[in-house]
């Protein structure tokens, strides 16, 4: 019975994603970069949209409205950093893995 992604031969058939960059130029960027690169801009707006809201110099702390909007904006960040690390991590323990059992 094969497995998926081993070719009839028992290797491994690499994805689109694990195949070497070799269209762009410039750059030496490996897989985890051009998997988890689309995050760093969507964290940044969240980033972004957070300070913005901090350097308003008539930011009404006590109103609650404008508590639930700053808290609202501090979770999305701080989940996307979570989920941001949690990835890198992952790929990290995957490749240590991989690694020691090739």
């Amino acid at each position: 019975m094969a497995l998926d992604g081993l070719d009839a031969t028992g290797k491994w058939n690499p994805s689109a994603l694990e195949a070497p960059d070799i269209t762009s130029t410039g750059h030496n960027m490996g897989m985890v970069y051009r998997a988890l690169a689309p995050l760093n801009g969507m964290i940044a707006q969240h980033g972004t949209a957070l300070a913005e809201a901090f350097k308003d110099p008539k930011l009404e702390i006590d109103n609650p409205v404008k508590l639930a909007e700053l808290s609202i904006l501090t979770s999305n960040f701080n989940f996307g950093r979570q989920f941001q690390s949690n990835c890198l991590k992952t790929f990290r323990d995957t490749t240590g893995v991989c690694i020691r059992n090739a």
